[in-house]
């Protein structure tokens, strides 16, 4: 026979006892009551062994405020055989909010939320007290409060635990009967287990929540600060106002929103839309109808035009899309159900020295998180940076504007006829350049009949080069008449050391061509300068000229050593040293392609070879370069 039947067989002795056992059996029957009871309080304290146990299991498997609560309504309603049971969170406020039920379908959160710590008597006394409290019957309950309904109209007794954590309410558990329920002190004691193993659970679930929350932030302000990083990235790499628009939109595109619009003023104050970007592939050819289109003024609660009036940041649910992106094609019009569901608009100003410039609007759909004051604030940030960018921007553009025309006034209007001769020039400013260079070129007669082909670089850029530049130029126009070269060189040399500063000079390449029957010839100081080439029709490249020091240093000007032939169909490629040294990605342009690229242009017109040096250096070149000054003369078939 089995432990497990030994309290069977128990009780069919004993009933065989009293039945036919004489009086003096009757201590063999309280030793059998004894022997029952002490199984049975064994068996008892086996079962809430048991279910603390469970508990402790469903307990360490959750991780979540919603998981705890289901693990103990679950487990300790069916190991209590209790018919209903509920666990509700106390916030910091002192509200409580139901966090699962078991068995109590007409109990709603508004109800649980009603047991406020400090304005509801069964709430205040639990916590009061920090001990179970036990109601046995619905008498008891209407007894002790009278005003308060209980928490399920289908059950009699209850039992409501406190849920403490340090000393502070963390939560409230109550089990429910549908029967009246006589509580034992072996209950209060499971009770007061049950309730201290789920008040550590919901602390340690709290913590975690709070260590994940506080992780999910700093992920968030690291995924912000990138964005940010980012964006001074892009905007700063991008030369033109409409490239930073449109880097600002990829940006916000990409991860951040379905649909985005870049808005600009135009010479009205009307807002158009300048960029727009969606992810939707097949809705972008759409969208790109709306680029240049104003933004309709009817709606006083579009989030782009409060920004814009405001200069703050705006956002809004949008129930309706179609009327804020105005008239559509009837090709478009099908594609409106794409985006029908867009929920979310967020705007807000670029802002550059308390001027308002534009704005930057981005939409959610509904299968996108909704707005937050994170995005808003994120937002923001980017539109003060791309405010800052377009800015700059705009005062380099209007820098550069300014130098490229003191620059054009450094030059010659146009070059002279030459008999026999073809002339051609181009000048590159420096990229992004907001001062004016110190290249000049020139072309002009001198009293022989000869004329002058002058190329120079003055060291530095801004008004000092420019007036060095201009002086130069005018210098030896001036001088040409009365001075032979030597002695015009020689006196500009002298007003450059007078007046230049001591990190500045001027390199000049001089030639003098004078032009006869069979050609020419040619002389040429150089000072400093990159010495000129000579490009016969068959290819042969040569140097001319014997490098010198540059002007300005108080060197002697002597006159060159030799003459140097130019028959018909040579090229006369005069250059600074902004084309050898413009840069790409595969370093200087310099040396190793000039001459390969002159020889493919050998035999071609003077125009020809200026307008394909000056193509070649624009697609080679990349970031700031110097200026590049070309002159170019070829002598005439005969």
């Amino acid at each position: 026979m089995t432990p497990d039947a030994q309290p069977t067989w128990l009780s069919a002795a004993h009933r065989l006892l009293l039945e036919h056992a004489p009086l003096g059996f009757a201590v063999l029957d309280q030793d059998l009551r004894d022997v029952e009871a002490s199984r049975s309080l064994a068996e008892e304290r086996a079962g809430r062994a048991n279910l603390l146990q469970q508990l402790t299991v469903a307990l360490a498997a959750a991780v979540d405020l919603d998981q705890v609560a289901r693990a103990v309504t679950v487990t300790v309603t069916g190991a209590l055989r209790a018919d209903a049971g509920v666990i509700a969170g106390i916030g910091a406020d002192g509200t409580c909010r139901l966090l699962a039920t078991d068995g109590l379908p007409d109990l709603t959160p508004a109800m649980v939320a009603s047991f406020q710590i400090n304005g509801h008597p069964l709430a205040g006394d639990l916590f009061r007290s920090l001990r179970p409290m036990l109601i046995p019957s619905r008498a008891d309950w209407d007894r002790r409060f009278p005003t308060v309904p209980p928490l399920g109209r289908a059950c009699a007794a209850w039992a409501v635990l406190p849920l403490v954590t340090d000393g502070t309410p963390t939560g409230i558990a109550a089990f429910g009967w549908r029967s009246s329920k006589r509580f034992t002190p072996a209950d209060v004691e499971l009770l007061l287990a049950v309730a201290g193993q789920t008040g550590t659970a919901l602390e340690r679930v709290r913590l975690f929540d709070a260590e994940r929350t506080a992780l999910a932030a700093a992920e968030q302000a690291k995924r912000r600060f990138a964005i940010l990083a980012e964006a001074s990235t892009r905007l700063a790499a991008m030369p033109t106002e409409h490239e930073q628009l449109a880097a600002l939109a990829d940006l916000i595109i990409d991860g951040f929103a379905d649909t985005c619009a870049v808005l600009m003023p135009d010479e009205e104050g009307q807002l158009r839309r300048r960029i727009v970007r969606t992810v939707d592939p097949g809705f972008a050819r759409h969208l790109q109808t709306f680029i240049d289109s104003p933004v309709p003024t009817t709606n006083v609660n579009d989030a782009r035009l409060i920004a814009w009036r405001t200069g703050r940041v705006a956002m809004e649910t949008v129930p309706d899309v179609a009327p804020y992106l105005g008239a559509w094609t009837a090709e478009a019009s099908g594609e409106l159900a794409k985006i029908a569901g867009v929920s979310v608009s967020i705007a807000a100003p670029l802002i550059a020295r308390g001027q308002i410039l534009g704005v930057v609007s981005l939409w959610r759909n509904r299968q996108q998180a909704p707005g937050s004051a994170e995005d808003e604030q994120l937002l923001a940030d980017l539109g003060r940076r791309a405010g800052i960018a377009i800015d700059n921007a705009r005062l380099l553009a209007a820098r550069t504007h300014v130098a490229t025309r003191l620059q054009e006034t450094l030059l010659p209007y146009q070059l002279p006829a030459i008999p026999g001769v073809e002339l051609a020039a181009t000048y590159l400013v420096a990229e992004g350049a907001a001062e004016v260079g110190g290249d000049l070129y020139d072309a002009f007669q001198v009293d022989d009949g000869s004329w002058a082909l002058v190329i120079g670089d003055v060291a530095g850029r801004g008004v000092d080069a420019a007036g060095l530049t201009g002086l130069a130029r005018a210098t030896l126009r001036a001088l040409a008449p009365d001075l032979p070269v030597p002695a015009a060189l020689a006196r500009l040399d002298t007003l450059l050391a007078e007046r230049a500063k001591d990190d500045s000079m001027l390199t000049l390449a001089y030639l003098l061509l004078r032009p006869d029957r069979h050609g020419a010839t040619v002389r040429v100081w150089l000072a400093g300068h990159p010495p000129p080439l000579r490009l016969a029709p068959d290819g042969t490249l040569t140097e001319l000229g014997h490098p010198r020091p540059p002007l300005g240093v108080g060197n002697e000007i002597t006159p060159p050593e030799r003459w140097y032939r130019i028959d018909p169909g040579d090229l006369l490629v005069l250059y600074t040293d902004g084309l050898t040294e413009a840069r790409g990605v595969d370093g200087p342009f310099g040396s190793a392609r000039l001459p390969g690229l002159l020889r493919e242009l050998a035999g071609c017109s003077a125009a020809t070879v200026a307008a394909r040096i000056r193509r070649e250096v624009l697609a080679y070149r990349r970031g700031r370069n110097d200026d590049v000054g070309v002159l170019i003369a070829r002598l005439a078939d005969r």
